[in-house]
């Protein structure tokens, strides 16, 4: 390659790929592939290091050197040198390859500069009598695993023939001239626009990895999109001549080769734990210009993204077909490049195509080194998107080895052995299943996991006592501390003494109107001290109160007063539009008895009557009774410390059930109420100055409406507790938020109307700021929660599945709505006979060892604000206009266009 001597040439595609993502972590020392291989035998390291040099010296790839000229990258060749081979003894330490291996983790881990600069290492380590190991590492910009091998059977070829005294053959390996010269006459040839026309209609229409709902960040990787990793997660599997035997078999048996039942069963791993249907899987490739040919070490290799789609009827059958065909098509066009599909796709950097990468490799070292014993491992391959299985089936070697790499950015700590672990279940799955088997049908646990899982993580093991209602709660509390102070809107304050006299009076009034246990009463009133007078009066009533937020347009306000029939409206006269009878204030109660009632209400009987969002249009009313709020609280009062010392803000409309916690968390314990006003609440910056003021200590906050406070966060705030509910918590986006006044506990509550406010609790540590993940924790004590499959199924960690929730926190049902009760609140399947599980249609997964991790929803369904939206309701509502032929809704930067 005299002509490359001293001349500079252009990258070739796979180098520039390599180069452009390394600019974006200049430092990562992942872009370095390595292994060492154990030479076991007698072997001479002195005609070694002589093979090694002029192995080097033939080798242009390895003195290849980088530059930029004007911007842009350039390489050249620079002739053959004294290159350091390190030699060194480490056989006298306690443990010799633990010894050497951790020399090779520190070089390997050094950051390399990519200009002017030498861009491999070699070294040399004995361990022991006849034991050594050869170590050697490069830079994915000159080295590849093609060029690895090649490198390796030529040192081997002039050590041979060095120990037996003959010539090496000269000129074994080719120079790169002819690579460089394939690869430019391929970017200009009609065979790529080929190749590329085949991958963007192969891709068509395809989403990135973990655009769907599952694919959050845990143990399968997913949600947002990766940068380069930080760090590699790696789990090393290997599988003894039986159990490799049987795979071997199961590929056999299903028509395939390993690599497409590696890749098949992958790709059901990666649709099972992220709900994916539409699956990539990244297939690593030689790329060369013509296989039939012998080429130069180099960086030639590519990813081919194998687009395998899975529908809830897909068969084993369908799929192992659609894979082998998939393959055989891919392989024509390997040379189109992995970098130039991203761009077609317009995936930006950061951006991942292929959720698991699998690589077959079905090649070893025998005795290469004249009769020496050689066994390869791997070190590094590089860096990868998301996660990676290397699966070495070595001729020559018992058993196949699996090798996981993951991004340790995008996956928990345990990825690395879940996946491959997943993988080969699904594997003995796949083998044992009959052709036509859906697979979806393949159940993913062992008997073993899921005693464990129902066991150890659903929870529900333990049952509030306790019986009681609302009122009969609050009276106690008010006869306990009634001059405390009970309720404070814009500067005036009721004790609960006043509060309870007032609540009494208009209980008496409603009452004499009709109100009764088991009826309803529909409030329209604005956020005031008045308000949570005429809720505690509707229970004291012994009616269910109907929360109707007044700002409602006209439309929804009717509908609900027509489907809820109510037989009172409390609310101002100007909102009250109905003929219902209506009182419109609460001070029309004044004159009636100020002491208690006593009027006989029971544990289960209705409290509120909560709508939420109907996909038909229509919303639909929850029933919750009473003792669904008391088991809540008196369930989770241990690990809030709920006390006469809080003070607590009535933030929310009271439309939405998060208020039911935030007026019961502090009336029922002897807490101060802050009722916020509504112009308060839409302004983070006077929101801030009443926490500060109020002294506020227990704030109950929407994700989104938090993110709008931190930057006003002040340090004369008395937060102890901030309460994330109604919607997914992105953890990163407290991250460098500190917490001010020595730093309230921050927990995150995942829950649903339909289950009483909450479902689960998890608080936040310092960790969790800057994951991706939406951590909701454990299930409160008396729920049981299961992460199920479509056939109703528990799945294991790590595996995407629909949430569903049992126990005593399950409303009634959907008012008047029976049908749709029956859909949704179904027989429990695990738990004592005749109780329900109600199903959320949100995903989620269990992490490793237990905990809740959200996904998203497995519908339309979005939370704006902590309110769960139905966009078919929406698009409903507008195509039902005179003016409107057809509607579509989506959801923009946090807000819901039609």
């Amino acid at each position: 390659m005299a002509e490359l001597d001293g001349g500079l040439r252009d990258l070739m595609a796979g180098q520039l790929g390599i180069w452009q993502a390394q600019q974006f972590a200049p430092e990562n020392s992942l872009f370095n592939i390595a292994e060492y291989l154990e030479i076991r035998g007698e072997f001479d390291v002195g005609l070694f290091t002589a093979a090694l040099r002029r192995a080097l010296d033939e080798t242009e790839t390895f003195r290849l050197r980088f530059r930029v000229v004007d911007g842009v990258p350039k390489q050249y060749v620079v002739p053959p040198y004294d290159y350091e081979i390190s030699v060194l003894d480490v056989s006298a330490e306690p443990d010799p390859l633990g010894a050497a291996e951790a020399w090779m983790r520190d070089d390997l881990r050094a950051p390399v500069a990519a200009v002017d600069a030498q861009l491999f290492a070699q070294a040399v380590f004995k361990i022991g009598p006849d034991r050594h190991l050869w170590y050697e590492r490069g830079s994915h910009l000159i080295m590849d695993g093609r060029a690895t091998l090649a490198f390796v059977t030529r040192v081997a070829d002039i050590y041979v023939r060095l120990l037996a005294g003959t010539p090496a053959e000269e000129g074994a390996l080719e120079p790169l001239a002819p690579l460089l010269a394939a690869e430019r006459a391929y970017r200009d040839s009609a065979d790529r626009e080929d190749d590329g026309a085949y991958w963007r209609a192969a891709l068509a229409g395809l989403p990135p990895a973990g655009a769907t709902a599952g694919a959050a960040a845990g143990v399968a990787g997913g949600g947002s999109a990766p940068r380069l990793p930080s760090a590699l997660l790696r789990h090393t599997e290997q599988l003894g001549t039986g159990p490799a035997g049987e795979v071997k078999a199961a590929a056999r048996r299903l028509r395939t080769h390993l690599p497409g039942l590696m890749i098949a069963a992958a790709a059901v791993y990666r649709h099972r734990a992220t709900g994916e249907r539409d699956v990539v899987i990244g297939l690593p490739v030689s790329g060369l210009p013509d296989r039939r040919k012998v080429f130069a070490p180099g960086m030639t290799s590519n990813v081919l993204p194998i687009r395998l789609r899975i529908d809830p009827d897909t068969t084993v059958a369908d799929l192992v077909r659609t894979t082998n065909q998939t393959l055989r098509e891919a392989l024509r066009h390997q040379r189109y490049r992995y970098e130039d599909t991203l761009r077609d796709l317009r995936l930006v950097h950061g951006s991942y195509l292929c959720g698991i990468h699998v690589n077959v490799m079905a090649f070893g070292y025998p005795e290469m080194f004249g009769g020496c014993t050689v066994t390869g491992t791997n070190l590094s391959t590089g860096p990868i998107d998301n996660a990676r299985i290397d699966v070495y089936d070595r001729p020559g070697e018992a058993g196949i080895q699996l090798v996981t790499d993951v991004n340790g950015d995008t996956n928990g700590p345990d990825a690395a052995r879940e996946i491959p672990r997943r993988v080969l279940t699904i594997v003995d799955r796949l083998a044992a299943a009959d052709p036509a088997d859906p697979v979806s049908r393949l159940d993913l646990l062992s008997d073993a996991e899921r005693r464990a899982v129902l066991a150890e993580w659903t929870g529900g093991r333990t049952r509030v006592a306790e019986r009681s209602t609302i009122p009969a709660l609050f009276e106690a509390q008010a006869a306990r501390t009634p001059d405390a102070p009970a309720v404070t809107f814009e500067g005036r304050t009721l004790t609960y003494a006043e509060l309870n006299a007032r609540a009494n009076r208009l209980a008496r009034h409603l009452v004499e109107q009709g109100a009764g246990p088991e009826q309803r009463v529909a409030l329209m009133l604005p956020r005031s001290a008045e308000l949570v007078v005429a809720v505690l009066a509707v229970l004291k009533s012994g009616a269910a109160y109907v929360p109707i937020d007044p700002d409602y347009p006209d439309d929804r306000v009717a509908y609900l007063l027509e489907d809820a029939d109510p037989v009172l409206v409390i609310g101002p006269e100007e909102v009250a539009d109905t003929d219902t009878d209506t009182d419109t204030d609460t001070d029309t109660a004044t004159g009636h008895g100020d002491g208690d009632l006593g009027v006989p209400v029971a544990p289960d009987h209705a409290a509120y009557v909560i709508y939420t969002s109907g996909s038909t249009g229509r919303p639909k009313g929850v029933v919750v009774p009473h003792q669904n709020v008391v088991r809540l609280l008196r369930g989770t009062e241990a690990w809030f410390g709920f006390g006469p010392d809080d003070v607590w803000t009535l933030f929310h409309s009271y439309a939405f059930d998060f208020t039911v916690w935030e007026l019961w968390g502090a009336l029922l314990y002897g807490g101060r109420l802050v009722v916020v006003p509504y112009l308060t609440s839409r302004s983070p910056r006077e929101f801030a100055a009443l926490l500060a003021a109020e002294r506020v200590t227990v704030l109950n906050q929407t994700p989104s409406a938090f993110y709008q406070l931190l930057p006003e966060r002040r340090d004369d705030w008395a937060l102890r507790q901030v309460i994330f509910g109604g919607e997914a918590l992105d953890a990163r986006r407290l991250a460098g938020r500190p917490a001010t006044g020595g730093g309230p506990r921050l927990v995150n509550m995942y829950g649903i109307t339909e289950t009483t406010v909450h479902v689960t609790y998890h608080p936040l540590d310092a960790g969790e700021a800057g994951d991706g993940a939406s951590a909701i924790g454990e299930g409160l004590p008396d729920l049981r929660v299961y992460v199920l499959d479509e056939w109703l199924r528990p799945v294991p960690a790590g595996v995407a599945g629909e949430l569903y929730v049992a126990g005593p926190g399950l409303a009634r049902g959907y008012l008047d709505r029976p049908g749709l009760t029956g859909a949704r609140f179904v027989a429990d399947r695990f738990g004592p006979p005749g109780e329900r599980m109600y199903r959320t249609g949100d995903v989620a997964r269990w992490r490793a060892g237990g905990g809740l991790e959200y996904l998203g929803r497995a519908d339309e369904q979005v939370q704006l604000r902590g309110f769960r939206v139905e966009p078919g309701e929406v698009r409903a509502v507008v195509a039902r206009h005179e003016a409107v032929a057809d509607a579509a809704v989506l959801v923009r930067d946090g807000r819901l266009v039609a």
